[in-house]
């Protein structure tokens, strides 16, 4: 029941941060298309997800092997890679929120 409530925050949250990042871009540039806006407004807090996940992987592939124990490595890269697919996933909901909120408010 925590995970999927966690899972609908960190939805909620990415579209939010999006949302307003794609206002406050339009206000600035507003001569960009919808298209660049939400490409834009998406990209910051995928971005630092998927950074810190390649940051654990290169870390786990640096790794001497008595600092890896049993599987403590292949575990550390697949916990990366899980977090570079939730940055996608991250940077998909973002796009679409903004592009619906933009489309939304060239509306009133």
């Amino acid at each position: 029941m925590m995970d999927s409530l966690y899972f609908l925050l960190i939805v909620f949250v990415v579209a939010v941060v999006a949302s307003v990042s794609g206002y406050c871009l339009g206000r600035l540039r507003p001569s960009w298309s919808r298209h660049r806006l939400a490409m834009l407004s998406a990209l910051p807090l995928p971005l630092l997800g998927c950074l810190s996940s390649v940051v654990v992987i290169v870390d786990a592939a640096n790794a001497p092997r008595e600092r890896c124990g049993v599987d403590a490595c292949g575990m550390a890269t697949a916990a990366g890679m899980f977090g570079i697919m939730l940055s996608a996933v991250m940077f998909v909901i973002g796009y679409v929120a903004v592009f619906l909120s933009q489309s939304w408010l060239s509306r009133l």
